[in-house]
């Protein structure tokens, strides 16, 4: 910037730039004179001119200069095990440069939404508890119906693992869910249960006259939901193939759930009842 023009309380930079048909090739450019320190010089005499590949767009991240790697999934891939690859191979690749390897905003963004999502279910978890305490005025008897809930997560994590999926965002939704829909099963069961006694019923007499009235009803409830959820598991696609892990924890989780409730909660109950006690 050769000089500065000032026009009232602004100043103004003043450029100079050579005509279009001095400067349309590199050769002219590098033709130019000018003088320095009373000698005649060319431009092509002080500098070096090379071709080389850059980026059209240069991004920046907290003031680094940043450059995004873009990784296309196949159907059924797993992000998780493919960032950690991604990762890997990148970290052997820059070797000694000073480059930091990291995941993108993307992934940041999903690892702060699960643990979110892991948080909700632990605040559903109580909140159900609070819920059933209030409605049979109890503390014991919404215990005995909250041992469905390390059932249903057993179930959820062993259809993870069959299925070769691993724990993301849809998965821990479905958990999220699966607290409000795995207690209905052990709630009609101890209900049951629970009135039987109330009439002066033995509680052995109580739970073998619960599990057969309340057998098929259990079992009908955990079939239509199963089977409603079943397409999105069987049916390959790019809609069914994001929400697989949600069916899948969704499918075990109340598969599991429910056949364990059918034999454990009324023998917890039992065990937490009077009679047991005194057995």
């Amino acid at each position: 910037m050769p000089s500065l023009l000032r026009l009232t309380d602004r100043n103004y930079g003043i450029r100079v730039r050579m005509d279009a048909k001095d400067r349309s090739r590199i050769d002219d450019i590098l033709r130019t004179p000018f003088v320095e320190g009373g000698r005649y010089l060319k431009l092509g005499e002080l500098v070096k001119v090379s071709d080389a590949v850059i980026p059209d767009l240069l991004e920046r991240e907290q003031q680094n200069p940043m450059v995004a790697m873009t990784i296309a999934l196949h159907p059924g891939a797993d992000p998780e095990a493919v960032l950690k690859d991604a990762l890997g191979t990148a970290a052997r690749l820059k070797g000694n440069l000073p480059v930091v390897v990291a995941e993108g905003r993307e992934m940041r963004e999903m690892h702060r939404s699960l643990q979110s999502l892991i948080a909700a279910l632990l605040l559903s978890f109580v909140l159900v508890y609070l819920l059933l305490s209030a409605q049979f005025e109890s503390f014991k008897i919404p215990f005995i119906i909250i041992f469905t809930y390390p059932m249903g997560l057993a179930g959820a994590f062993l259809g993870l693992t069959v299925t070769g999926m691993t724990l993301n965002v849809l998965s821990a939704v479905g958990l999220v869910i699966l607290t409000g829909i795995v207690v209905n099963d052990a709630i009609v069961k101890v209900d049951c249960i629970h009135q039987k006694v109330g009439t002066g019923k033995p509680v052995r007499q109580s739970i073998m006259e619960a599990s057969a009235e309340r057998f098929r009803p259990i079992w009908m409830t955990t079939i239509t939901t199963v089977l409603g959820l079943a397409p999105v598991f069987v049916i390959s696609g790019a809609g069914s193939d994001l929400l697989k892990p949600l069916a899948v924890t969704l499918i075990f989780g109340l598969t599991v759930a429910t056949t364990l409730t059918l034999f454990l909660i009324p023998a917890i109950y039992e065990a937490m009842s009077k009679e047991g006690r005194g057995n």
